[in-house]
């Protein structure tokens, strides 16, 4: 019935194709909506800022405007290093997607939340509204500025910045993909202990004294970084705040937190500063970075996907009073201690202006460097953890945690549709997989900078007893669905085990290509190899019920340049179609799938639809063999199936290149409910990812 139903519609398909073939046409370019947003909020201290580089937002207002206005008095500046943040697939920066814009606002590839304040502390993101004006003729924050006519001054006696964390309310649960900070460094003090520096003559201080006075504000800010008996316990605040921003951005969020640079040339060269001083200062920030850093390896191990970014190294020798104190590209940035005010600092009155020990736009520059550097170090580990009963049920609040050169690097928990998503640096990681009322589940995933690593779904096994099941399957051939005898079966514990574990068990397929295996409830990984065939692998699990029905396909090589694609998938839906779209080298369309099985290129045959599966697993093959320079265009479509999705298919893709397996394909789980899964383009040798599932096929994307 399913076969007929398929063979109606292909031959009413095939009456519109020929009218279309009729004025031979390029192919069509089909619209897309695009991705969801990326979203990206920046906190922050006056490092965040961008204090000490005008323009800052809004100082072009008449000044009885600007001394209320949030941004302005914040000192966002519209060069501050995260106005420089890139992220990968989206272009320009984040300067380009700024929400305050009313321009801007809800639209766009990206949304950028900036809300980093001059002077915060910790307090100043969850407790206690940060104040920026109101206090005394010689403190922080009191906001004197001369008037523009008339003489006098503008006081303003009261303002108030919101709470950092509060941007978070104003964005929709589960969207922030990025947030930026920097924090820690007004708690520990380092303007004042900056200022002790610049008082008087600091040369003759430190002949006098022997450095006591310097050395004694770093015992202090030490005493009180550690003491968990005080208010002032500046790491645990710190790490408070770490945690709070991680919980309120939500667990599919990456944060990166930033540290501080080196303030003073090592030699001091400032007429303030001497050599003991710049030492000590610099010792002491490279010693803060170093708390800071463990702060967020803790954070990262207890389940927060958190990175700290070093810049240390990044401004070697372009700190303060370097090259003569010169602002340039080969000179200093970092400001240098500017005695009186700057025009635009909060109080005309200032005998130190904030902008001093602050990075300049050089700095600001390289600041964003690192953090772009980082960001774009980093790939997704994403999956999907459901019951072994039924392949469907999810499980939420597994465990997910994350090994690195066999030590534990993160952690993660599945949500309420058992996904999971994790943002790791490039390399190879093993991932365990615990919940309560089942069997552990162990499984191998290699990360690649700026790629989804989407993992094949997660099947956790019943209960913690332990016992032996039977796994049953057939190996298939790729290019005939027929089973293949005598492949050498090597069986290891664990999904996608490498080759270097421990072999459990080994075995042939029979004369029909079919196995049956007893194992240890559990999972694990197949090799399966053959004269004639291209080694590959395939994943298993055994349970106390019969686990039939896991197969695996194996493929010979592919001729020349050519390309195969094996479509595998679960029991439902039952019908999932392999379709290539593209031109032919004189520029005209073909389109392979299974109501035209094949094209050709002049004499040649392009391309091939090798095996159409239509009773569920596969597998279905296209071998494509390309002619020109132009995109091929290689997607899934959901063709027939009352139950299940493209998403919950457990589809899985293996891509051929001559006599080598060049990538496999998961089905992202977590990208919506559409019948269209636009895997990939080949074009130029090259395969350009997209990975998306739309109810549209995206043939585009690749010109």
């Amino acid at each position: 019935m399913k076969k007929m139903r398929k063979f109606l519609s292909a031959a009413l398909a095939a009456v519109i194709s020929s009218s279309m073939l009729l004025s031979a046409s390029p192919v069509s370019v089909s619209a897309a909506d695009g991705p969801d947003p990326v979203v990206v909020v920046s906190l922050g201290d006056s490092y965040s800022s961008g204090e000490g580089i005008p323009p800052f937002y809004n100082q072009s207002m008449p000044i009885e405007q600007r001394v209320v206005d949030l941004d302005w008095v914040a000192h966002r500046s519209e060069d501050s290093w995260p106005s420089q943040i890139v992220i990968p697939g989206v272009s320009g920066t984040m300067k380009d997607y700024d929400q305050k814009d009313a321009d801007k606002q809800g639209s766009g590839a990206c949304r950028w939340y900036f809300t980093a304040v001059s002077g915060a502390e910790t307090k100043h993101f969850d407790k206690e509204e940060q104040e920026k004006a109101g206090k005394d003729n010689d403190g922080n924050w009191n906001i004197y500025k001369k008037k523009e006519s008339g003489g006098g001054y503008w006081y303003v006696e009261s303002l108030k910045m919101p709470l950092q964390l509060s941007v978070f309310n104003d964005i929709p649960e589960g969207t922030v993909d990025f947030v930026t900070m920097s924090v820690g460094g007004n708690d520990v003090n380092f303007v004042d202990i900056v200022t002790t520096c610049a008082k008087a003559s600091t040369h003759i201080h430190f002949i006098n004294d022997d450095n006591k006075k310097i050395k004694q504000k770093m015992n202090e800010l030490w005493a009180n970084f550690d003491d968990s008996s005080k208010t002032t316990d500046t790491k645990r605040n710190i790490k408070r705040v770490y945690k709070a921003v991680a919980e309120k951005a939500g667990p599919q969020a990456t944060v990166i937190v930033a540290g501080y640079p080196k303030l003073f040339d090592k030699t001091g060269k400032g007429f303030l500063i001497s050599e003991e001083e710049a030492t000590i200062v610099n010792n002491n920030v490279v010693k803060f970075n170093g708390k800071l850093q463990s702060l967020v390896e803790e954070c990262r191990k207890e389940g927060y996907n958190m990175y700290f970014v070093d810049v240390v190294d990044e401004f070697e020798g372009h700190e303060a009073y370097t090259h003569s104190k010169k602002k340039s590209e080969d000179g200093q940035w970092i400001n240098h201690i500017m005695l009186g005010a700057e025009p635009q600092d909060l109080s005309d009155k200032a005998g130190v202006s904030a902008y001093s020990m602050h990075p300049n736009e050089y700095g600001a520059k390289h600041y964003a460097k690192r953090v772009n550097e980082e960001i774009a170090a980093l790939g997704t580990l994403s999956g999907k953890v459901v019951k072994a009963e039924d392949r469907t049920t999810p499980i939420k609040n597994a465990n997910v945690t994350i090994y690195k050169d066999g030590s534990k690097y993160t952690t993660a928990k599945t949500n309420e549709y058992g996904q999971y998503q994790l943002r790791l640096p490039e390399g190879d990681y093993k991932v365990e997989i615990t919940a309560e009322g089942y069997l552990d589940f162990e499984a191998y995933a290699s990360i690649t900078r700026q790629t989804v690593n989407y993992m094949e779904t997660f099947l956790l096994i019943d209960g913690t007893e332990e016992g032996t099941g039977t796994a049953k399957g057939t190996v298939l051939d790729g290019l005939t669905g027929r089973g293949v005898a005598d492949v050498s079966l090597t069986i290891r514990k664990g999904w996608n085990t490498p080759d270097s574990n421990t072999v459990v068990k080994t075995l042939k397929t029979n004369s029909d290509g079919t196995y049956s295996v007893d194992l240890p409830y559990g999972n694990y990984t197949v090799y399966a190899s053959k004269d004639g065939y291209i080694a590959t692998s395939f994943n298993i699990i055994s349970k106390k019920t019969l686990t039939s029905g896991q197969n695996g396909t194996i493929s010979s090589a592919v001729l020349g340049d050519g390309y195969r694609m094996i479509l595998t998938w679960g029991e439902y839906p039952e019908d999932l179609d392999s379709h290539v779209r593209g031109l032919t080298s004189d520029g005209y369309t073909f389109h392979v799938y299974f109501n035209d099985m094949y094209a050709y290129d002049g004499n040649a045959k392009l391309c091939d639809l090798d095996v159409d599966d239509v009773t569920s697993y596969g597998p279905e093959t296209i071998t494509l063999q390309p002619t020109s320079t132009s995109a091929y265009y290689y997607y899934v479509y959901k063709y027939y199936g009352t139950q299940g999705t493209v998403a919950s298919s457990g589809a899985k893709i293996k891509v051929y290149k001559g006599d080598s397996l060049i990538r496999t394909f998961n089905v992202p789980t977590n990208l919506g409910d559409g019948d269209y899964w636009n895997v990939f383009a080949i074009k130029n040798g090259q395969l350009i990812v997209r990975n998306t599932i739309t109810d549209y096929a995206e043939t585009s994307y690749a010109d």
